[in-house]
This record gives C-alpha cells, sequence and structure tokens, in this order.
C-alpha cells in the first residue's frame, strides 16, 4: 500500500532532482523510496523488545532439550492423538 509523503528541499535542488528522474525514466518518488531501501537494507530494525521476553531469551541455552519430543507432545496434546 503506497501513502503520501510531503518533502521540502530547496527549490535549486528540485529542479535537478526531476530532471534525474525524467533522464532516467522514474519518478521522484520512486527515487527517495530507493534511496531510503537502499539506506535501510542491511540495518537491523530497532525494534524494543518487551522485557519480559527480553527475560526469557537464552534460557534453554543451557537445557539439554529434545526438540522432536516437544513439538510431538505439542501436537498429541493439540489434536488429542
Amino acid at each position: 500500500m503506497k501513502t503520501k509523503l510531503t518533502l521540502t528541499v530547496e527549490k535549486s535542488i528540485l529542479a535537478i532532482i526531476k530532471q534525474y528522474a525524467h533522464d532516467t525514466g522514474t519518478s521522484v518518488s520512486k527515487l527517495v523510496e530507493d534511496f531510503f531501501i537502499d539506506k535501510v537494507k542491511d540495518k537491523p530494525m530497532n525494534n524494543k523488545i518487551d522485557p519480559e521476553i527480553k527475560a526469557l531469551m537464552g534460557i534453554m541455552k543451557e537445557k539439554d532439550v529434545d526438540l522432536d519430543a516437544l513439538k510431538s507432545d505439542y501436537f498429541k496434546e493439540k489434536f488429542k492423538l
């Protein structure tokens, strides 16, 4: 889904940007979108993790857990097998 964004730039720069977009066969909107995609593509998102979830992170590292058995038990309970 696309949404509208209003940018403010120097008038002299706008003419250059529009000319560049025309010369490359694209739109100013696409240039801006591509610019930001390139800037953030390899950077991790700075999502905040809920403190309760963060407290649980890593607690299973030291345990000897059989994931297949856990999955089997989960599905047996879920599907009443």
